[in-house]
């Protein structure tokens, strides 16, 4: 035990606010770094769009979702656009496992987590934040954001991510990312 004297108090007070203004100021230069960062990407997707001039959407497309995936510490990635007419989604990105057509229709196709993401009115899915003993069918034990992308009230796809990098931050349940705006 210790008894304060009052210029000890004053001395701890100083102290502790000195450290509260340090970590404020830490904190706010890591959220201006990742606010530049996500600038940078939004101009670079924007860049690319730019330069395509419309003559390769798709190649530039997946050339977007790929750096959002990177940027986000993911491993895959796949874009479905929504075919109203078909009630399909298509996939953008041919070169992974999800890129078959899903009929959104079919008996199958209720527990695909693309079809409920498309379905389920603007709700981002997050698969598999827990590690658990059984796999999800679709993304095994891999951890997956599913986000619908919407466009004035119209839904016109859905955009998986799935397999977080080895260094990646980990989404944690509660954790709402701010994707589909």
């Amino acid at each position: 035990q210790r008894d304060w004297s009052e210029q000890d108090a004053a001395l701890l007070q100083s102290v502790a606010e000195t450290l509260s203004i340090v970590v404020q100021q830490a904190f706010d230069l890591d959220k201006r770094e990742m606010d530049a960062n996500e600038m940078k990407l939004i101009n670079t997707i924007s860049e690319l769009f730019r330069e395509s001039k419309g003559q390769r959407s798709k190649d530039t497309l997946t050339r977007s979702v790929k750096l959002v995936a990177d940027h986000m510490g993911f491993t895959d990635s796949q874009i479905y656009l929504l075919n109203e007419e078909e009630r399909l989604l298509v996939p953008q990105i041919a070169s992974n496992e999800h890129a078959i057509p899903v009929l959104l229709d079919s008996k199958d196709s209720k527990d695909n987590p693309f079809v409920q993401c498309c379905e389920g009115k603007g709700k981002v899915r997050i698969i598999n934040v827990e590690r658990t003993h059984k796999g999800d069918p679709f993304f095994k034990h891999d951890m997956a954001l599913v986000v619908p992308l919407e466009s004035e009230g119209e839904t016109l796809g859905v955009l998986g991510l799935w397999g977080r990098g080895v260094d990646s931050v980990q989404f944690r349940a509660g954790d709402d990312p701010k994707l589909a705006q």
